[in-house]
């Protein structure tokens, strides 16, 4: 279990993370392109499943993948 701060060095690292208790395939990753940006795993609008407030200050940040990408 881990804050934000954590989360996002996962997703720099290209991991994916995600809180308990979301559904099996939602998670979040960074994309570089164009410039370095957190989009969800699974193709949603992050208009419409952005962070909230909630999320930021959660430390129950986890990773969703269980390898790290090669």
């Amino acid at each position: 279990m881990a804050d934000i701060k954590q989360a996002a060095k996962w997703m720099e690292e290209g991991r994916l993370v995600k809180r308990p208790g979301w559904f099996k395939n939602f998670s979040y990753k960074a994309d570089d392109a164009p410039y370095p940006n957190v989009v969800c795993s699974n193709g949603s609008d992050m208009n419409k499943e952005g962070l909230q407030l909630i999320d930021l200050l959660a430390e129950d940040w986890e990773l969703a993948d269980s390898e790290p990408p090669a």
